[in-house]
């Protein structure tokens, strides 16, 4: 009759919706060309944005080049099944800025600078859930009887908000060390931030003789979550273009890796009203007890986050003057790092939402190596007018959590664009679309019913916890990028 206290100690994914996402490298495609082409730049790298995809690049523009490049439209829709007919929606819905890039060449040696946004998340959502039951035992409350004919009811509702977004701002410069070969390096000042807020609440109740004035049991929570993240740190990559004859390229991008600083606060409410007794005579309303629970970490917890080295490969090709081929693969090194959360202090299944007295504990995220692919083709349809298209892989880095009970959410997307490009005398622009198809999974909660029709989360018989189940499930992303670069 009181399924929300233990509710309450389960939504391990509500805490982390858009945060996995953060272990993709493509959700957002960066730049001109870059994004018409599925992100196999790095053997071209012939335009601004060649700071972030190989700096060794800038040595092949002609002209002063100002980039500024935005997904107009990014949009993401996930949903997961959390019972029969209920599903959990994912939707993101915004904008975002990708990069503005300028360049300069000077003879043998060029120079850059950028402002990139790779990855930048709005999530939303909301989900409710609500049932009639009837217990089939005698001796519980909601059993039907002549003083009791009306059923028991539950219900529940959810919902969560997520934005998070990652800034990159660094120089670049470039040497032609010969007629074939250049060389480039980019270093970049890294900002993070995410913002979490989950609430979860609901109520069940079993109402005398049907009368919603007169509960002979009532049971009511509400927890809210909220995470704010901040972080500064940096990273740099290292860039070599080889030019040969007939139109072919070989490019190299090594990164060393990331070091982000991030500060992390935590706080969670838990307000329970309940009452288990019968209305006295006379009373209007039933007696109530009422429990109010806050607690945080203690002040500001403060870690580290490292991504390992990576690095990509590319080629481009024109084997005739009015087609260009592309092609890329980006290998990611595993990794991990450490924060400091909570644990429930009678050692059940950590949930991420505990509605008693926490326990801090050291957990420990780790990031799987991985492979993406990606190609492109660009073809100029007259003077001035071209058309590219491009497809792509961006499969997850994890995480793989330690926790007994983990989210763990891994998506690997499967992506193309198409976009039309114009060539002025004092402008290049580009427009485009991408979409992308993700096969996904999670380690997460399932809803069933009990015997009477009550909703009930499935439990862990070895633990008494609450059971978690691998879901798979799909998702989607579809954007709309748009890119003006000013030649001077």
């Amino acid at each position: 009759m009181r399924p929300f206290r233990n509710a309450s100690l389960c939504l391990a994914l509500l805490c982390l919706p858009a945060a996995a996402d953060l272990f993709n490298h493509k959700i957002v495609l960066v730049g001109d060309k870059g994004a018409a082409l599925g992100g196999a730049f790095t053997g071209l790298a012939d335009d601004a944005t060649a700071t972030y995809y190989n700096p060794a690049g800038l040595t092949q523009i002609k002209n002063i080049k100002l980039n500024v490049s935005a997904q107009v439209v990014q949009y993401q829709k996930q949903k997961i099944g959390i019972a029969d007919g209920t599903d959990i929606p994912y939707n993101s819905f915004n904008f975002s800025p990708t990069i503005t890039a300028f360049s300069q060449r000077m003879g043998n040696w060029a120079y850059g600078f950028s402002i990139v946004t790779p990855q930048n998340d709005l999530f939303t959502g909301e989900q409710k859930i609500e049932g009639a039951y009837r217990d089939t035992e005698s001796n519980k409350p909601c059993y039907e009887s002549e003083d009791n004919p009306a059923p028991c009811y539950t219900k529940l509702n959810l919902s969560y908000y997520d934005v998070s977004k990652t800034t990159m701002i660094g120089p670049s410069g470039a040497l032609k060390f010969s007629d074939n070969i250049s060389l480039g390096f980019t270093l970049y000042a890294i900002y993070y931030t995410e913002l979490e807020k989950t609430a979860y609440g609901g109520w069940d109740a079993n109402f005398v003789g049907g009368d919603k004035e007169d509960m002979s049991r009532f049971h009511e929570s509400s927890v809210t979550r909220q995470v704010n993240q901040t972080g500064l740190g940096g990273t740099g990559m290292f860039g070599i273009l080889v030019r040969m004859s007939q139109g072919f390229s070989f490019g190299v991008n090594a990164s060393p890796g990331s070091l982000v600083w991030v500060t992390r606060t935590e706080e969670q409410r838990v307000l329970e009203i309940k009452n288990d007794s019968l209305s006295q005579p006379g009373q209007t309303q039933p007696i109530r007890t009422k429990a109010d629970i806050v607690y945080s970490l203690a002040g500001e917890e403060k870690h580290t986050e490292t991504s390992a080295p990576s690095l990509s490969l590319g080629v481009s090709w024109k084997p005739v003057e009015p087609l260009m081929l592309t092609a890329q693969t980006d290998y990611y090194l595993g990794s991990s790092y450490a924060y400091t959360g909570f644990t429930p202090e009678d050692g059940l299944e950590r949930s991420g939402f505990e509605s008693f007295t926490p326990v801090e504990k050291r957990y420990t995220i780790r990031k799987a190596d991985v492979v993406d692919f990606s190609g492109g083709m660009e073809w100029k349809v007259m003077k001035g007018y071209s058309i590219a298209m491009g497809g792509y892989t961006d499969f997850s880095q994890g995480p793989d959590d330690d926790r007994p009970a983990s989210w763990d959410r891994n998506i690997d997307y499967y992506g193309g664009t198409l976009s039309l490009g114009m060539d002025k005398d004092l402008t290049e622009s580009r427009f485009g679309f991408g979409m992308a198809y993700g096969d996904a999974a999670m380690t997460h909660f399932k809803w069933i019913k009990t015997g009477g029709g009550q909703p009930v989360l499935q439990q862990n018989p070895a633990t008494g916890g609450v059971a978690r189940i691998r879901q798979n499930f799909k998702a989607y992303t579809f954007g709309i990028f748009l890119s003006s670069t000013l030649k001077i």
